[in-house]
């Protein structure tokens, strides 16, 4: 070594940590980006469940931000969690919280009248509701705002501030606002001030409550604002309002609704109510021919065996038929054949359902065929009608499933074994034994999985009811149900999802969907046991 090099004085030692070119590489920059995103978004949901007081969201959302951020921003052996954590949150978000809630609502009586979470809430909206202007009180100029689609009253009070407010928002001076001649209100900042004219009747009675003044609301009385009160005094210790123009009492329920001594609970006089735990009543009203679904109940549910039964069955026969006649090398231009009848199911079924809804109007092209009949097959309110209904829809059922039906079976066929075939014939069996005993049974084998999925999925099938005869013929006017209704689109009208119902009852829904998963389940079941045991005997 020589002496200049051991005389050359050393270089500056390496940082402990020294960055490189990759610790800002592009992937790291979306990642970070990506994860600012999630992170403001799950703070947002944080913030709006505590301003709520949904603690259970809140502890929830808390849990999934750490361990996204502990996921994807440590490397001790998080790998694979970095590709299983998004599937497992979109599972417990979208199933099991999902399931859990159905099954939490199913013993409630959530619902219309029943949205709210207590007894002081529903005391809250019906101290709001009940109000009225104040004899001598004071009146103000008024203008409706609008905000972010939402609808305000805003006022003027004689030192020119203005208020803003409306049923889920107190009134709140808003500075800045502009105040023409006679207290008309010309501008608002932050909100647009909208012709009356445009509003309507939904301004008549609009009220907003005032933060500092219990029972004191503000409220839309002709072109001017009214100081209002409410006639009502809530007791949260003895959970009683009072009326105190009348001295009627009127106390809190195990039902979740308030009654004065005396008055029936179908008749009482606040209609909005609260959640309360109701136990089995909503499985046991579903099977009671005295309550408004019950009746149905037992009707709906045959049709629904009935229904998934009949489509599995004709599908499936009308299917295996053509896939046998396709199947034999004599017939030519067979996959012509094949591609044709496969047309059917290459069309979305909801499209397939709306053509044939207007196919089978009175004025429809089925009828032009038949000579030019007037008869429409899927709402005739009479006792041959909902027959009628119910043969039109097996009917299109049956255009819309074959293909499928057609498809399995010829692949299940294609893939019998030939040695068996051959061996039945040198033994001398005829067509028809041929198809009893070696080629019925082995196809039945391979396609029993299928016709116990497709009995679940038409037990289900809602898409076809709704798209083709919305669960009609009625039954009568103001009925709930229908003729060619199942039992999932009767669960949609309780729901009053699609305004079919006078009162949506999700606590029954949520009870009846419960009741169809274990028919489902145990059919399932069942049919998949039959399905070993035919195994064993082949």
């Amino acid at each position: 070594m020589a002496a200049s090099e051991l005389t050359q004085p050393p270089g500056p030692a390496p940082s402990a940590k020294a960055w490189n070119s990759k610790t800002f590489s592009v992937g790291f920059v979306v990642k970070l980006l990506l994860m600012c995103l999630v992170n403001a978004f799950g703070i947002y949901i944080v913030y709006a469940a505590f301003a709520n007081e949904s603690w259970w969201i809140l502890a929830g959302m808390v849990v999934i931000l750490l361990a996204l951020n502990y996921t994807y921003f440590t490397n001790r052996h998080t790998l694979p969690a970095k590709y299983m954590l998004p599937g497992v949150i979109f599972l417990l978000v979208f199933q099991v919280f999902a399931v859990f809630f159905n099954g939490y609502i199913a013993f409630t009586n959530y619902g219309d009248g029943h949205r709210l979470g207590s007894a002081q809430e529903a005391a809250s909206f019906a101290l709001l509701q009940d109000t009225k202007c104040v004899p001598g009180g004071a009146y103000y100029p008024m203008a409706a705002v609008r905000q972010d689609g939402e609808i305000f009253i805003a006022i003027a009070k004689p030192d020119a501030t203005v208020w803003v407010g409306n049923e889920t928002h107190a009134m709140t001076a808003v500075p800045g606002a502009q105040v023409a001649a006679g207290g008309r209100i010309a501008a608002v900042p932050g909100y647009e001030v909208v012709p009356t004219a445009e509003i309507g009747q939904k301004l008549q009675g609009l009220k907003a409550p005032i933060a500092d003044q219990p029972g004191r609301v503000i409220q839309a009385a002709g072109v001017m604002a009214c100081d209002a009160a409410s006639s009502l005094v809530w007791d949260p210790v003895a959970q009683t309002i009072t009326d105190s123009s009348t001295s009627a009492v009127y106390h809190a329920t195990d039902q979740g609704f308030f009654l004065a001594d005396g008055e029936s609970a179908g008749s009482h006089r606040f209609r909005t109510g609260w959640q309360v735990y109701v136990g089995l009543d909503n499985f046991t009203s579903a099977f009671f021919s005295d309550s408004e679904y019950g009746q149905y109940f037992l009707s709906v549910t045959v049709w629904t065996f009935a229904f998934a039964f009949l489509s599995v069955f004709l599908t499936f026969i009308f299917g295996t038929f053509l896939a046998i006649v396709l199947n034999d090398e004599r017939v030519k231009g067979r996959k012509l054949y094949r591609t044709l009848l496969l047309l059917p199911y290459a069309f979305p079924s909801f499209l397939g359902a709306l053509v044939w809804r207007n196919m089978l109007n009175v004025d429809g092209f089925v009828n032009e065929v038949l000579g030019g009949l007037h008869i429409d097959w899927l709402q005739t309110q009479t006792e041959s009608g909902y027959w009628l209904a119910r043969g039109a829809l097996l009917l299109v059922q049956l255009w819309l499933g074959f293909p499928y039906m057609f498809l399995i079976s010829t692949g299940a066929l294609q893939s019998l074994p030939s040695d068996l075939k051959e061996a039945a014939r040198v033994d001398g069996a005829s067509p028809a034994k041929m198809w009893l005993h070696v080629t019925g049974p082995l196809l039945l084998i391979a396609t029993a999985p299928v016709l116990v999925a497709s009995f679940a999925f038409n037990f289900n099938n809602f898409t076809l009811i709704y798209m083709l005869t919305k669960g009609g013929p009625s039954f009568g006017a103001t009925e709930p149900v229908g003729a060619t209704d199942i039992l999932i689109s009767m669960v949609y009208r309780i729901s009053g999802v699609g305004g079919g119902a006078a009162r949506a009852d999700l606590g029954l829904a949520a009870a009846l969907s419960i009741i169809i998963f274990i028919i489902v389940a145990v059919i399932a079941i069942l049919g998949f046991r039959q399905t070993r045991k035919l195994e064993e005997m082949v």
